[in-house]
């Protein structure tokens, strides 16, 4: 008996896989076209998700930006105002002051006496016209020195925040650089577009797995951003406003430093003032010798105190009370004299004594404090360092 060759069977397996073959391609080639397709939706979708946080981000940083830039400029404000309103006290306070040595030159000058009163010498009258006469114009110099420190300091201000501190307002150029469309995805690479989720980070993670077993380590992909790598200021930046402020200060520090030193100056001579004044009503005028002294003891101690806390590195103090003390003493020892009865003679000679000593003590004194003024050498700016108003001066 004949056999067929190959068998019937053997023809139907081929065939059938044939025919399987031939039906499987479109379901391989539909089901590779679904995933491709999915993978694209996917990284589409992941690249307009990280579009938009970085654009929030981006915005975020922004808005930062011009709130730190606002702070900035509240901090040239504050500085300039630590200015303007300590020079608007010492205007207000230099005002009342000079319109008190107008009062002491107009209406507190030593009225006549009647016929056969003690006539108030002389000398007593020049000493209390030369103390107030020089308060005046201390005063008169304190409101110079003030009003155009405010004035500097306003219009320095001003111009900072005008032309220096500004706010960064982004740019159109800097908005479209982190603005994205979804076409933008059709630009990526290939890689990019068909990338199959979770692969390449388990991959990097095996990998790192398998080096720290081996005891090594590698670097990855992603790098750390540097402080102040988005465009804000980094660290030793931050601070140029103030920077920048101290240097324009320069402009009106030294008229700031010398009237505060004007107004002690000045306060200085109104006591003495008010002191002659006390010894004409009090002494000469109505022989009120008890009061006319606790008041002389009360005023000459105020100038001792003030001239301390005025000065940083009080120098020669012992030297200093003895200028400010003296010459009311001796004053006012010598218009006692004078109303001690049968001692006229005793009180002239001790008046040509005594009264050339307490104007060449206050020669001496003037001379003293205005060397206290001058400003010293090792100072970048000419600044009278004896004065604690200068400590001051510096944010």
């Amino acid at each position: 008996p004949t056999s067929d060759f190959p068998p019937r069977g053997f023809a139907c397996i081929v065939c059938w896989r044939r025919a399987s073959a031939v039906v499987a391609m479109p379901i391989m080639a539909l089901a590779a076209a679904s995933s491709a397709a999915g993978a694209v939706g996917y990284n589409r979708s992941n690249f307009l998700f990280d579009k938009e946080l970085s654009q929030k981000r981006e915005f975020q940083a922004q808005k930062m930006r011009i709130k730190q830039y606002g702070m900035y400029r509240e901090d040239i404000r504050d500085l300039v105002q630590l200015t303007v309103r300590k020079m608007d006290n010492y205007l207000i306070v230099n005002t009342i002051q000079l319109g008190f040595c107008l009062t002491l030159l107009i209406e507190g000058r030593p009225r006549p006496n009647p016929q056969g009163a003690f006539c108030t010498p002389g000398w007593l009258i020049t000493l209390y016209a030369l103390c107030t006469c020089g308060a005046f114009v201390y005063y008169l110099l304190s409101i110079f020195l003030a009003m155009h420190a405010s004035i500097a300091a306003h219009s320095v201000g001003v111009r900072m925040l005008t032309q220096h501190v500004r706010l960064p307002i982004p740019t159109s150029q800097e908005l479209d650089a982190v603005t994205a469309a979804a076409a933008d995805f059709e630009a990526a690479s290939w890689s990019d577009i068909l990338r199959i989720p979770m692969l390449r980070r388990q991959m990097r993670a095996l990998q790192e797995a398998l080096s720290s077993a081996d005891g090594t380590s590698t670097a990855g992909d992603e790098t750390v951003a540097p402080a102040g790598s988005d465009g804000g200021q980094a660290a030793g930046t931050a601070l140029e406003h103030f920077a920048l402020f101290k240097k324009v200060q320069k402009n009106w520090q030294a008229f700031d430093a010398y009237a505060r030193v004007c107004m002690a100056m000045g306060t200085n001579q109104i006591i003495h003032a008010m002191i002659y004044e006390i010894l004409i009503l009090l002494e000469a005028e109505n022989n009120l010798i008890i009061p006319a002294l606790f008041c002389i003891i009360c005023l000459s101690t105020s100038s001792w105190i003030l001239a301390k806390l005025d000065l940083y590195h009080f120098r020669l103090p012992v030297f200093a009370a003895m200028l400010l003390l003296l010459p009311p003493t001796l004053a006012s020892v010598t218009m006692f004299l004078y109303h001690v009865p049968h001692a006229e003679r005793e009180a002239h000679q001790f008046g040509k004594l005594a009264v050339p000593v307490v104007f060449v003590l206050h020669l001496i004194w003037t001379v003293f404090s205005t060397r206290l003024t001058l400003p010293g050498e090792s100072m970048e700016i000419r600044l009278p360092h004896s004065f604690r108003g200068v400590l001051y001066l510096d944010p």
